[in-house]
Order: structure tokens, then sequence, then C-alpha cells
């Protein structure tokens, strides 16, 4: 009974965390945009403190960056985007015509839009429309498998694809079924099942990556080969520093990725330079704090500390892009994550050993000259 009330109590707590953390939210949010060399120091004071009053008036920077980063993610990854889908008969008869209708769910809902039929050895249809829906007629002169595909384009210039469609063509005489097909997505679910397979794909794992690496690195750069011994404490600080200052460009790259696809108003152009300029902004305002933190805590020259701040930003990104592009298989994609981060490591370890070894060199140095 008690080990059950100690469970109801932590769970009590968690929650009253999280929804008073979510309050908080916005009042860190303006203290860093507003004030970063505010949190050096603060971070520094709390660190020290072994109450339970720790980051008790601000969101704790781990629980601050998975609120502005990590859980938009999920929220992208369970969403029901906008599909195009064509429905008609399963089967068909050679030489004659087959009726498939489509509908299309854009974001952007203003007209004209135009359709652009595909088959395999049909040709391509191509026509516009003031309709989320079409219809559109094919005779095959063969029989076997035939496939259909359909892009769907708005005046914006958002494309969207169906899933493939595959109808059986028969020759005449033969029996042919009534059932209807249709190239829907099967619909998502929140089962943990359909959830983990989502967080698996190409485009999530690179997206996580990004945002779990650019804190490492930045902490990396900021620790490493200093002069001083690695420690759990400096890496900690450093790191949690790092979370605070790169959460608000995260929330400025989703707010665009959000605002981007589900904005319908194709009239009001400057809308995506808007969203672009905030990200922009968000780019040179961390680039521009990271440079000042690191030439603070290193002691070097604003160019240098640039430099290592630009490596950290963009280098991720550019490795991830080229292994997504020159990946053929999901697989293959993983697998070449994986080597990155195994690369990562094995400089860590690398750091470590030349470390070592300039330990022991220093050591001989100042045993032979006190001999």
């Amino acid at each position: 009974m008690t080990n059950l009330s100690n469970i109801l109590e932590a769970l009590e707590k968690l929650v009253y965390d999280i929804i008073l953390s979510i309050l908080l939210v916005p009042k860190t949010l303006v203290r860093i945009i507003f004030e970063p060399s505010w949190v050096s120091g603060y971070i520094t004071q709390q660190l020290k403190r072994e109450d339970e009053k720790r980051f008790d008036e601000y969101v704790s920077p781990i629980l601050f960056m998975i609120l502005l980063a990590l859980l938009p993610i999920t929220f992208i990854t369970v969403a029901r985007w906008p599909e195009v889908v064509i429905r008609g008969p399963a089967e068909g008869i050679v030489n004659q015509e087959i009726r498939f209708t489509a509908e299309a769910n854009l974001t952007s809902k203003t007209p004209p839009y135009e359709y652009e039929w595909y088959t395999d050895d049909g040709g391509t249809k191509t026509h516009q429309s003031n309709r989320l829906t079409d219809e559109e007629t094919f005779v095959w002169e063969t029989s076997g498998k035939k496939l259909i595909l359909l892009d769907v384009t708005n005046r914006k210039g958002e494309t969207r694809k169906s899933y493939p469609l595959y109808v059986q063509i028969r020759e005449a005489g033969e029996n042919i079924s009534s059932t209807l097909i249709s190239s829907e997505e099967p619909k998502p679910n929140l089962s943990g099942s359909v959830f983990f397979s989502a967080l698996q794909a190409p485009s999530t794992i690179m997206t996580m990556f990004y945002l779990l690496g650019l804190p490492i690195l930045l902490t990396s750069a900021t620790e490493i080969n200093r002069g001083h011994v690695l420690s759990r404490t400096s890496l900690k600080r450093a790191f949690f520093i790092h979370c605070y200052l790169v959460s608000p460009f995260y929330l400025a790259l989703w707010t665009a990725s959000i605002g981007i696809d589900f904005y319908a108003i194709e009239s009001e152009w400057y809308f995506t330079y808007f969203v672009a300029g905030g990200v922009l902004l968000m780019v040179f305002w961390l680039t521009v704090v990271e440079t000042g933190f690191l030439g603070r805590e290193r002691g070097i020259n604003k160019w240098k500390a640039l430099a290592m701040v630009l490596f950290c930003i963009f280098t991720i990104p550019a490795a991830l892009l080229i292994l997504d592009f020159g990946s053929i298989h999901p697989e293959v994609f993983r697998l070449s994550l994986w080597g990155l981060f195994i690369t990562f490591i094995m400089g860590i370890f690398l750091y470590n050993i030349v470390q070592v070894f300039r330990g022991r060199r220093k050591k001989a140095v100042t045993k032979r000259d006190h001999n």
C-alpha cells in the first residue's frame, strides 16, 4: 500500500511539474531571447543548489528544450497530412473505358488545381479544374496489372502525390469482380507500434539527430581542449546553457515549418518571406549569442568563436542532407547515422587518449626538472 501511495504521489508531482513548466515557458523564453547573457550566471547559480527550489522560477533546461524542440516533431509524426486519393474498380476489361475519381485534400484550397494523371502504359493526362474532386477515364489495350498515379498542384505551387493504385486488366470474356479499391493511405492511429514505426522514418531520425546533436556539439566546442579535465559538472553546466540558447532557434524552425504547411492565403505572398525572415533572424541571434558565449568561456577572439559556432550549426544538417540524398534505402540511412555517431564517439576517445599522453609527458618533464 505504501508503494502504491508513493507511485501516486510521484505521478501527481510529475503532472504538477509539467503543467507549471508549461505556464513558465513564455517567461523563460522571453528572458532568454532578450537577455541571453543572464543564462550562464543563472545556470551556474542553480547547479550549486541542492534543495527543491533548483530551477524553481524558470523551466529547467532539459525540459525546456523538450517542450520547444522534441514535442513538435511528435505532433508532425502522427498528424494526418494532406493527401490525394484515387478510387475506382479493382478490375477491368481490355479496350473498355474504366472511370476513376480523385479527391484532393490540400492545405491551400484556392483554385485552380492542376491534375496530372499517370499510367504506366496509358500515357499522361493533364488538365485544370476549380474543384478538389476530379474524374478521368482510361482504356488499356493489353491485359495485366496496371499502375495509376496522380499529382495535384494548387495555385501556390503546392503539389501532393497519390499513393500507387494498381488495377488488374483482363481479356474480354473473363469474369471480373465489382470490388472497389482506393489509394488512400491507412488511417494513422496512436498505437505504440504505429507511433514508433513513424519515429523510425528517415526524416524523423534526421530531425531528431540534429535537435539533439547541436547542443552536444556546442558543449564539446565549449569544454574540449580548454586545459582542464573534463568532468560531469563542467559538461553539465555547458550542456544546460546550450539547451537554453538553442531552444528559441528550434521554436522558430518548427513555427516556420508548421506555418508554411498550414497557411492558406496564396495572395499574401509576403507571408513566406515573413516566416523565412523570422528563421534567419533567429539563426543570426543564435550565432551572435553563441559566439559571445564561446569567446568568453574559452578566452578566444570573436572570429575563432564564430568559426566554431558556424561549424556546429551547419555541419550536422549538411552531413544529414548528403546522407539523405545519397541513401537509396532507409536502412542505409540509419546505418549512416550510426556511422556519424560512432565517428563522433571515436573522436572523443582519441581526444582522451591524447590527453593521457600529454599528462604523462607533462609529469615526466616536471619530474626531470625537479631532479
